[in-house]
């Protein structure tokens, strides 16, 4: 379930500032309002158009490893977004350009995470497969409500790059933590009945 809530968190937690954060440095007269949006956008357009994809991989690469590769392109794509504010302002295109790509990579990472955290439950806890799923919605719900006031609070407290990179620490834990905790077992196996 922290998979979601950190999920969720990725999801929303730039809706916050970065509109701010790009007006205040290129201005409506150089990235206007719809390009913001269609760059927040990319995120679950990766999501609409890799989720079939990861579906079927999953049998290819594996629940665990394809979970800890969602975290790490989560990873790295936080550290991305952070990392863009030191583009200047008179490469506006630049920013622009990967900015959405990075938001694009954040959602395809998270659609991998989405999607193997599913397929855990689906093929661990069958019997009670309905009650799992809520508790991943609800921790999903979580990570939205908790990621725009955290988001906003680091914003505003510590500047841009640092909303990311904050959230790219958190991020990294979430590798680490599957790494080490979740079982290899978990990859392929179908009948198995985890407590």
């Amino acid at each position: 379930m922290l998979c979601q809530v950190v999920c969720g968190t990725q999801y929303l937690n730039v809706s916050s500032f970065f509109p701010l954060f790009v007006k205040a440095n290129y201005g409506e007269e150089v990235i206007s309002t719809t390009m913001v949006s269609l760059c927040m956008c990319s995120f679950e357009f990766a999501g609409v158009i890799m989720s079939p994809i990861n579906s079927r991989s999953l049998s290819i690469i594996g629940r665990k490893n394809a979970l800890t590769l969602g975290f790490t392109i989560m990873f790295c794509s936080c550290a991305g977004l952070g990392m863009i504010a030191k583009i200047p302002t008179s490469n506006w295109k630049t920013f622009y350009a990967i900015a959405c790509f990075t938001r694009f990579m954040q959602g395809y990472g998270d659609s991998l995470v989405m999607t193997s955290s599913f397929s855990m439950v689906a093929s661990n806890f069958s019997e009670e497969r309905d009650k799992y799923f809520g508790y991943i919605e609800a921790a999903s719900g979580l990570g939205l409500v908790i990621g725009p006031p955290i988001g906003s609070m680091i914003y505003g407290r510590f500047g841009y790059q640092w909303a990311f990179y904050s959230t790219s620490i958190f991020v990294f834990i979430n590798v680490i933590l599957c790494m080490f905790f979740v079982p290899n077992k978990l990859n392929f196996n179908h009948e198995s009945n985890v407590s």
